[in-house]
């Protein structure tokens, strides 16, 4: 079985060595979306960031109806019941989109 959620992808920004993708998070809905990247925001550093310095941010739009099994999905739920509220996908599995 299926389920869909949210997806974000980010970007991490470091200072003196540009950018690179920093993975994606996801969540069950855009509430929870909105609650992770205001807790991200406020565990970055501030901005401007001093060499070695980097920050993390959302990149582009989320991917809504985004399509995960069913133990990716327990584990968003179980992150849910935390104030966490999502958890952070691997920047190496950067998801696609589909684009059609």
């Amino acid at each position: 079985m299926s389920y869909r959620i949210i997806c974000q992808r980010w970007m991490e920004f470091e200072s003196g060595f540009g950018s690179r993708p920093d993975g994606y998070s996801l969540h069950l809905n855009e509430t929870d979306l909105i609650a992770f990247i205001l807790k991200q925001s406020k565990e970055n550093p501030t901005e401007p960031l001093t060499t070695g310095q980097c920050v993390s941010k959302p990149y582009e739009n989320p991917i809504y109806d985004f399509e995960v099994d069913n133990d990716t999905y327990k584990k968003i739920v179980a992150a849910n019941m935390t104030d966490t509220k999502g958890i952070w996908g691997n920047p190496t599995s950067w998801p696609k989109i589909n684009n059609n």
